[in-house]
């Protein structure tokens, strides 16, 4: 599973000492690595999946499949989850008992791997985890996030996959009819904004993750991936603030998601 990320770029002409000036591209969206888990902040817990052939112990990169292979991230000892399926026609939707958590604290922590056991053979192509509970705690909703299923994440087979705890899948719904015509948009860029400031004459790219939230306004952002040079980290920073985005669509419903921001500086 990977979330759907936009990128937008900018080619910036470096200038003598006393010009300010800057020179932009047309930004285009382009695939980009997912941020990390734990600083996102529409929901406190996380989960992925891999289509998975039981039979064979392995990932399957594509096609239809009976079964998921799954784990879920946290802040916690333990933790279970309400997670919404969809295929192409219908929504399915599996309750995730609590799964005992491991690994470093400082980070999410991580369950063992689970089976989500479909009714059918089908294709999943969207999942978002709908609620949870923190060590036996109050059940929290988290906003739709749709996270897009592409090709295997490539999990290592468990150990046992008969001894491997697998929950039942159930039908839920029929998708509604998209007056929008699409499943799900990506949240995009409405006016992108140049780093201000005098440049160095390096050729260097910084990476911005930007959450968004339903309405358009940003939630949060941080510097993703870092040029190695703190300057330009900050201007490509202070630029993805000032931008205006346009909120991620899901079932023709402004939702929560991301924007990866790409600026690039050109000598």
């Amino acid at each position: 599973m990977r979330r759907l990320i936009a990128s937008i770029c900018f080619f910036f002409a470096l200038c003598a000492p006393l010009c300010a000036g800057a020179q932009t591209v047309t930004p285009s969206p382009s695939p980009s690595p997912d941020p990390p888990y734990w600083v996102d902040p529409f929901c406190s817990v996380a989960a992925d999946y891999d289509y998975w052939d039981v039979a064979r112990n392995r990932g399957i990169d594509d096609g239809p499949t009976s079964y998921l292979l799954g784990r879920l991230y946290a802040h916690s000892t333990g933790v279970s989850a309400h997670v919404i399926l969809l295929s192409d026609t219908d929504a399915y939707e599996a309750s995730i008992s609590t799964q005992p958590l491991s690994g470093d604290a400082d980070y999410l922590r991580h369950s063992t791997q689970f089976l989500i056991a479909l009714p059918n053979a089908m294709q999943i192509r969207y999942a978002y985890v709908d609620s949870y509970q923190l060590d036996g705690g109050t059940v929290v909703n988290c906003p739709t996030e749709a996270n897009h299923f592409e090709k295997g994440i490539g999990q290592n087979a468990p150990a046992d996959i008969k001894m491997t705890p697998t929950f039942a899948a159930s039908f839920r719904q029929k998708l509604p009819t998209l007056t929008c015509g699409k499943v799900y948009r990506a949240a995009t860029v409405m006016r992108a904004e140049s780093p201000r400031g005098i440049q160095t004459g390096k050729t260097l790219q910084v990476k911005i993750a930007i959450y968004i939230n339903s309405d358009g306004s940003l939630a949060k952002s941080f510097v993703y991936k870092k040029s190695g040079v703190d300057y330009a980290d900050a201007l490509a920073l202070d630029a993805a603030n000032r931008s205006s985005y346009i909120a991620a669509q899901f079932l023709c419903t402004p939702i929560v998601g991301e924007y990866l921001f790409t600026a690039d500086f050109e000598p």
